[in-house]
């Protein structure tokens, strides 16, 4: 674990230019160090992916977060998608309207095919 990263925020690299942030009992919003660790892997790898798999609810700042990085991505011609997200996670993306523009997957597998 590096000096940004927090206890609840996991980056493993997966493959050839892809990494999973495996995400653990969320606090309410991200910190700085963590939105900055998160952007920058978007600049860096071909394929993010951000597993939610542990996580019940995502708050709202979270969310946004990933909306950003999900915008970065697609501009820069790679993928951003979410795996393993709870209706709980898709309801509160629904409610900010960004249910459409973030990728939600099953599994992991799903992302190499995007």
């Amino acid at each position: 674990m590096t000096d940004s990263q927090s206890e609840y925020l996991l980056i493993e690299e997966s493959g050839k230019n892809e990494v999973v942030v495996r995400l653990l009992d969320l606090p309410n919003r991200p910190t700085t160090p963590d939105q900055i660790t998160m952007t920058e892997l978007v600049d860096q790898m071909e394929r993010v992916v951000i597993d939610l798999s542990k996580v019940r609810n995502a708050g709202t700042k979270w969310i946004r977060l990933f909306g950003r990085m999900t915008v970065r991505g697609k501009k820069a011609g790679k993928v951003v998608a979410i795996l393993g997200a709870k209706d709980t996670v898709k309801g509160t993306a629904d409610e900010l309207g960004l249910l459409d523009k973030l990728v939600f997957v099953e599994k992991q597998s799903e992302v190499r095919k995007l």
